[in-house]
């Protein structure tokens, strides 16, 4: 425990695994070996010894949640799921069970059996409304009509004054969702509204720290490039959120030879580490390179072209051009009153967008990134390709076809889990799923009248 909580990976685990081979089945030591594992980057290895911790033995419910949260964090969704399922099927009741599969359900688009889990929660436990239960509903379907069942649902749990701030935000805004769907464009403002004032009260998010880390990134010298194997491509695709990075994303790995990683959390973690890039010694990028490389390659059957769609990395595209020179940049981008309308109809749990929940903020947030976005257009003008959202939603396969070409994805290659684009944790893991199609394309005409702050923002 001690090398692995100071980050001497490698020798922790050594001694769990000799651990785990002298006292098979201890639960302790197989999670904290999976944690070792996975930090590593061995996300397969941890997987795999998660697992058989419960191949001969039941483990207390306890154990089993941290092993869903491992195997989640693992992006092993479909073994998470599994694990959940075969303790309810012998009787396990505990309603975090029933969350965790219906949340892993969404995720892997099994939007019926996700539901049915959710309902489980509602039906045996309280506090089913401070798991935030009514988001997991609510992004997973398209609602028709107001009789559906999850209106009242909602509108009920609304009335409890033991509810707190977030969990009423959350209700809000699955509300103002749902009303969306059906286009009571009145009811659906008033709701996202009131959800969005909530969600203020809560955040942390700073616009002052925003912009000067903008500025910072504006004025950074970039570091020399550093030649580095290029046997495989890392695609980073960045953009403001909200403007079809998952969209673009599932459809480029239908190809075969394409391993979608989703939203990576590491280059942003290392990038905090290294203050001035410019600056550090090239043995220690070339190790940063390296600790979000194992996180980006992992375990599995090796692939041409990684995926990584964090749209935030775009604050750092001198320092991934500079780590690996042969990098292809995919930035999104959306015409800016459909984005900010899509950002504040959101309820963002991370709180590095807390810009969200106010238009003020929203125009800020957008800005920067805007900026920062013409900066390393103009200084990296060959490593970067634009994707128009409103262009790929009207000729969606022409679009994709374009851009991978312009990346090096063979067109003729596709592979065999096309039709199905993995597990989606981003609030657009049903849409992602379902036909392109054009809905909300100047969506926020419709929302002109009842959102008077979207004028200050320009319509393309």
């Amino acid at each position: 425990m001690v090398l692995f909580e100071s980050g001497q990976l490698a020798l922790a685990t050594a001694a769990l695994e000799t651990i785990e081979r002298d006292f098979p089945g201890d639960a302790a030591t197989t999670l904290t070996l999976a944690r070792a594992l996975a930090q590593a980057g061995r996300a397969g290895a941890a997987a795999s010894v998660t697992s058989q911790l419960f191949a001969a033995t039941t483990q207390p419910v306890d154990v089993l949640i941290q092993a869903v949260e491992i195997l989640d964090g693992c992006d092993r969704k479909t073994e998470a799921l599994r694990l959940c399922e075969n303790a309810i099927a012998g009787g396990c009741t505990d309603a975090r069970l029933h969350m965790q599969a219906g949340s892993l359900a969404n995720q892997l688009g099994h939007f019926t059996h996700a539901r049915a889990h959710f309902m489980q929660v509602v039906a045996h436990d309280e506090r089913a409304h401070e798991w935030f239960v009514a988001n997991g509903l609510a992004i997973a379907q398209r609602y028709a009509e107001a009789s559906h069942p999850d209106f009242a649902l909602f509108e009920q749990a609304l009335t409890r004054s033991d509810l707190s701030l977030r969990a009423r935000a959350s209700l809000l805004f699955a509300l103002g969702k749902g009303f969306d769907d059906i286009d009571e464009i009145g009811q659906a403002a008033t709701r996202f509204s009131e959800g969005n004032a909530l969600r203020r009260q809560l955040r942390s998010w700073s616009r002052d720290d925003w912009e000067r880390l903008v500025q910072s990134r504006l004025c950074a010298q970039a570091p020399a490039p550093m030649p580095r194997p290029a046997d495989w491509t890392p695609v980073f695709i960045v953009g403001i959120p909200r403007s079809g990075s998952s969209l673009v994303a599932a459809r480029l790995s239908s190809h075969a030879g394409v391993r979608n990683r989703g939203e990576l959390p590491w280059l942003q973690h290392l990038a905090r580490q290294l203050p001035d890039p410019a600056s550090a010694a090239a043995s220690r990028l070339h190790e940063l390179a390296d600790i979000y490389q194992s996180h980006l390659l992992q375990d599995d059957a090796p692939a041409r072209f990684y995926l990584d769609k964090q749209p935030l990395n775009l604050l750092f595209l001198d320092l991934i051009l500079s780590l690996w020179p042969h990098a292809k940049i995919v930035h999104c981008h959306r015409a800016a009153r459909a984005t900010a309308l899509s950002l504040w109809m959101q309820d963002f749990a991370d709180a590095q967008h807390g810009y969200a929940f106010d238009f003020d903020e929203i125009r800020a947030f957008m800005h920067g990134c805007e900026q920062l976005m013409a900066h390393w257009q103009q200084r990296y003008p060959r490593a970067i390709h634009r994707v128009d959202y409103e262009t790929f939603i009207a000729r969606p396969d022409s679009c994709i076809a374009a851009l991978g070409a312009w990346i090096g994805i063979d067109p003729l290659q596709s592979s065999p889990d096309a039709t199905a684009p993995g597990s989606i944790a981003t609030a657009s893991l049903w849409q992602a799923r379902q036909p392109v199609y054009s809905r909300s394309i100047g969506r926020w005409r419709a929302y002109a009248q009842a959102i008077p702050e979207l004028a200050m923002f320009p319509d393309a």
